[in-house]
């Protein structure tokens, strides 16, 4: 007697048990472990959240930068005590230096000295933050395009990015990113600065006050420490891509805001020098 193929019955149609296996088989396979690694669940966080932490870290960090400039000047007076340098009359005091005791230093001083410490410190924590931002966009993007190297330069030496590039990158991915916009202007003249306008830079639109022309001195003092972040953040950005700069900021009216970004000599120095003069980009 001839045998039947696998699965068939004796009146060749398709057996049951044959169709109930192969539907257990392929429902085994998708089971709620591979759903999930398929179908990640998407983890969101309040919009909010990223200007209220930048108002504390403001507040916390002013506070850290007090404490450790309190704590130097009572280390050097420490210091001048154990070397008797008090004692000294004045005249020998004086021909040490020009600078001021810190015994004399005046309220003004203390305050600009405690807001320069903490700009500093502001500035250092967005540039770790844009150098490990700007690997996470860069991963799944085309590469830059690359300047021509200059005649005198290595053979073996790799190419900058093109400047122009970058900072378009940084107006565009790195900004949606961090402050869910765009760059709202960019200037340059194409030799190496670039300047980028912000006509609604959103932590300081929470400021009181912000929408007035004549800004008070304290919003205008609470406006300049919100600043040196996303400079931090846009020079980390550039120094990962391989552009060294220096990057300053400056506050506006209503909202307003502009970073200047000057690029070192060694990173235009394959710009040409017949270019147009400054015109807007985006």
């Amino acid at each position: 007697m001839m045998s039947l193929p696998r699965g068939l019955s004796s009146s060749g149609q398709p057996s049951v048990q044959t169709n109930a296996a192969a539907s257990t088989s392929r429902t085994s396979l998708v089971n709620p472990q591979v759903l999930a690694l398929a179908d990640p669940p998407t983890h969101q966080v309040d919009a909010r959240l990223f200007e209220y932490i930048s108002f504390q870290m403001v507040s916390v960090l002013a506070e850290s930068s007090k404490l450790a400039t309190q704590k130097r000047v009572q280390r050097q007076r420490r210091i001048e005590e154990d070397f008797g340098l008090k004692s000294r009359p004045a005249s020998s005091r004086t021909s040490l230096g020009s600078s001021k005791s810190k015994d004399n230093a005046s309220a003004d001083e203390i305050k600009e000295r405690d807001s320069h410490e903490l700009r500093v410190r502001l500035e250092q924590v967005g540039f770790k933050t844009g150098w490990g931002l700007s690997e996470r966009l860069c991963r799944d993007r085309p590469p830059f395009p690359r300047q021509t190297s200059p005649s005198n330069a290595p053979s073996n030496a790799p190419s900058p990015p093109d400047p122009l590039e970058v900072v378009k990158f940084v107006c565009k991915d790195v900004w949606v990113a961090v402050f869910d916009k765009q760059i709202d202007n960019l200037r340059t003249n194409h030799r190496g600065v670039y300047v980028l306008q912000d006509n609604a830079f959103k932590p300081l639109l929470r400021l009181s006050g912000s929408e007035q022309q004549n800004l008070s001195d304290e919003v205008v003092s609470m406006g300049s420490n919100l600043l040196p972040f996303p400079s931090g953040i846009v020079r980390g950005v550039l120094h990962n891509l391989g552009l060294k700069a220096t990057v300053t900021a400056e506050l506006g009216g209503a909202g307003q805001c502009t970073f200047q970004i000057k690029l070192a000599a060694s990173a235009n120095a394959s710009l040409s020098t017949s270019t147009p003069a400054s015109r807007p980009l985006v």
